[in-house]
C-alpha cells in the first residue's frame, strides 16, 4: 500500500496535468481526509466535479472553504465558496446556492482588488442579472469584469466579460456588435487560455444566441471548434454533454432529426443530476423531434420532463396540442406563456452553467 506522502504527491501532479480520474483516485486512496491540505481539499472537489460526482464535489468543496478560513485566507475560501454555489445553482438549488454566494461576498468586502472579486461580479450582477430590465447595468457590470480581468491579466475574466458584454447587446438589437464579442470570447476558450471550468459557460450563451438567431454558419463553425477542443480535456461527461445538447439542436434545425434525437437523448442521460437546465432543453428537444414525427405520446412525456427541470415547454407542447385537435388549449397555453415573458424580441433563455440559477 503507498503511503498517503506519495499517494498526495501522485494526486497533485495528476491535477497539474488535468487528469482528474487519476487525482480524484490518489485522493480517495489516501483515506483520510484529515491529511489533505485545504488546496487538495479544493482540488479533490474539482476532481469529483469532473467526474459528476456532484454531491461528493459539494462536499469536499465545503471542507475545503472551512479549511481556507481555519488557515486566515479568506481569498482561498471565497473561491471555494463559488464552486459550492456553482454547483449548487447547476443543480436548480437557488436557495442554497445564494446562500454560498452571499458567503464569498462577506469574505471578499474588504480585500483589495482581486480576480475573486471579478468573478463575484461576473455571478452575481451578469449571469444573475441578464433577465434584469435595467440592461444598461448589466452591460457595465460586465465591461468591469473585462477591465478588471484585464488588469489583472486574468483571461477568464476577460473572456466572461466580453460574453456579458455580447449577451445584453444582442437583447439590445446591437447583434452583429454582440456576436463579435462573443466570438472574442470563444478564440480565448479554444485557445485554451480560458479555465476550462468557465469555458463551458461562455460556449453555451454562445451556442444558444447562435440557435435562437438561426445563424447555422457561426453555430457550425463552433461546434467543429469545440469538439477540437474538448478532444484536448481528459473529460468526464459534463462538457460533452452540454456541447451534446448544442450540437442536437443545430442538427435539428439543419433537418438531420435522426442525429439530433440520438445526441440529445445521450445529452440527457450525461447531463441527469449534473446540469439541470441543459438536461431540461435536451428533453424539450426530444419533445420537439417526436412531435415533428407524430410520435405524440413520447413528445407528451418530453415536454413533461423538460417543465418539470424547469424549461417552458412552449411553443413546442401548444403545438402538440394543436395537433391533438384542441385549439383552445393550445391558444390558452401561448397566452399563458406570453403573459408570463418580458417582452423580448431577442429573448434568449440559454442553457448556461448558471441561469440562469442564477445555466454546461
Amino acid at each position: 500500500m503507498s503511503e498517503p506522502g506519495a499517494l498526495l504527491a501522485t494526486a497533485r501532479s495528476a491535477v497539474g496535468r488535468r487528469r482528474w480520474a487519476d487525482a480524484h483516485a490518489a485522493y480517495t486512496a489516501v483515506g483520510d481526509l484529515s491529511l489533505l491540505s485545504a488546496d487538495d481539499l479544493a482540488a479533490f472537489a474539482d476532481c469529483a466535479w469532473w467526474l459528476c460526482r456532484v454531491d461528493e464535489s459539494v462536499a469536499l468543496g465545503t471542507r475545503a472553504f472551512g479549511a481556507f478560513l481555519r488557515a486566515g485566507r479568506p481569498r482561498s475560501a471565497a473561491t471555494a465558496a463559488l464552486g459550492v454555489a456553482v454547483n449548487q445553482l447547476m443543480r436548480g438549488e437557488d436557495v442554497a446556492g445564494s446562500g454560498w454566494l452571499g458567503r464569498a461576498a462577506e469574505l471578499l468586502a474588504d480585500e483589495p482588488e482581486c480576480v475573486e472579486q471579478g468573478y463575484l461580479t461576473y455571478l452575481l450582477e451578469v449571469e444573475c442579472a441578464f433577465g434584469d430590465p435595467d440592461r444598461e447595468a448589466v452591460l457595465a457590470a460586465a465591461r468591469r469584469v473585462r477591465e478588471l480581468g484585464r488588469r489583472l491579466g486574468d483571461a477568464t475574466l476577460v473572456a466572461s466579460g466580453l460574453l456579458g458584454e455580447g449577451r445584453v447587446l444582442v437583447r439590445q438589437g446591437h447583434v452583429r456588435e454582440g456576436m463579435a464579442r462573443f466570438d472574442e470570447a470563444m478564440v480565448s476558450v479554444v485557445s485554451g487560455e480560458v479555465l476550462p471550468e468557465w469555458a463551458g459557460n461562455i460556449y453555451c450563451h454562445l451556442m444558444s444566441a447562435s440557435y435562437e438567431l438561426a445563424d447555422l454558419r457561426r453555430a457550425w463553425s463552433w461546434v467543429r471548434a469545440t469538439s477540437r477542443w474538448l478532444e484536448t480535456l481528459p473529460l468526464a461527461a459534463t462538457y460533452p454533454g452540454m456541447c451534446r445538447v448544442h450540437r442536437a439542436q443545430v442538427l435539428q434545425v439543419a433537418g438531420d432529426w435522426e442525429r439530433s434525437e440520438a445526441e440529445a437523448a445521450r445529452a440527457c442521460t450525461e447531463l441527469e443530476g449534473v446540469a439541470v437546465l441543459p438536461a431540461a432543453e435536451g428533453h424539450y428537444l426530444l419533445g420537439e423531434l417526436a412531435r415533428m414525427r407524430g410520435r405524440r405520446a413520447a413528445a407528451e412525456e418530453s415536454y413533461r420532463r423538460a417543465h418539470h427541470l424547469g424549461r417552458d415547454p412552449q411553443p413546442g407542447l401548444a403545438l402538440l396540442r394543436l395537433g391533438q385537435g384542441r385549439a383552445g388549449t393550445a391558444a390558452a397555453s401561448i397566452r399563458s406563456a406570453l403573459l408570463a415573458e418580458t417582452v423580448d424580441p431577442l429573448s434568449l433563455d440559454p442553457p448556461s452553467i448558471l441561469v440562469e440559477s442564477a445555466s454546461a
